[in-house]
């Protein structure tokens, strides 16, 4: 009897000073919108891609489409009832699913096609075999209804001497280089939406380094340049009392200079008041 208690004891201890699970925020992801007259099933592929490009990132906990397609018949249904307009359309997502963050893209572009240069000068012809993806991805707090992300992702590959084939058809989304461009486009969409949910900071400052706590796997890599922010305060518009972004302040420029497991360390290169705590965004 002593023994189990002593377990149960020890057990309970052990609870106590094991760290808290953080719950990882919850987003709704609408379909992506086919907004360059593509054949529908392309856009089903991409958009089925990049929700599975969200889930590894394993930052976020994801509303079932089943229950967004639900609430989206429902929200129609509120609209002509008129229920809670004031609240507006986000505001329904975050009560009737919990999801903090609607994420929202559209394809805007994506090729697969060959494409023939002449060089008369040099006698010489050359054949490219050219993939490329351009998303629209918009990131909205549904509680505040603030956009907080808006970005645009585009990637392209070219192969030289791709011979003297014509692709003909669709884009095809399950082999080859078109395949490789769709998963980083993708990819590079759900680093963006990471980047709005948990943005890059300064944890720490070290003379003419700054410590940023995004490592492996974060979309950082050595020599990129990030323009470092102080946030503001909130903006609301006059008329509709929408918050519609902060007034964040620049206040330097770190250039990325190893990145480690866990964290960057970035050299200062220009300097107006960095502190810990500021925000970094890739320069564009």
């Amino acid at each position: 009897m002593k023994t189990a208690i002593a377990v149960a004891l020890a057990a309970a201890l052990l609870a106590a000073r094991a760290p808290a699970q953080t719950e990882k925020p919850v987003i709704a992801v609408g379909n992506l919108r086919n907004a360059a007259a593509l054949d529908p099933k392309v856009v089903e592929g991409l958009d089925d891609m990049f929700i599975t490009a969200l889930q590894k990132t394993g930052k976020f906990t994801i509303v079932e489409r089943k229950q967004l397609a639900d609430l989206e018949k429902e929200q129609n249904l509120a609209q002509s009832l008129k229920l809670d307009a004031e609240k507006g359309p986000l505001a329904q997502v975050n009560r009737l699913t919990g999801a903090k963050y609607y994420i929202l893209g559209s394809v805007t572009a994506c090729e697969d096609r060959t494409k023939e240069s002449i060089y008369e000068a040099m006698g010489v012809a050359t054949t490219q075999h050219v993939s490329s993806v351009t998303l629209d991805i918009r990131v909205s707090d549904t509680t505040t209804g603030a956009v907080v992300q808006a970005a645009t992702v585009k990637r392209e590959k070219k192969e030289v001497d791709a011979g003297t084939t014509t692709i003909v058809g669709p884009p095809n989304l399950s082999s080859g280089q078109m395949a490789e461009t769709a998963r980083e486009a993708v990819n590079a969409a759900a680093l963006e939406v990471v980047n709005a949910v948990f943005p890059i900071k300064v944890m720490e400052i070290e003379g003419e380094v700054a410590f940023l706590n995004r490592g492996e796997g974060g979309g950082l890599k050595a020599g990129d340049e990030l323009v470092v922010f102080a946030i503001g305060k909130e903006l609301r518009d006059p008329d509709t009392n929408e918050v519609i972004g902060t007034s964040d302040r620049p206040v330097g420029k770190v250039r990325v200079a190893e990145v480690l497991p866990k964290f960057s360390r970035a050299a200062i290169v220009e300097n107006a008041g960095i502190e810990t705590g500021n925000i970094a965004r890739p320069a564009r």
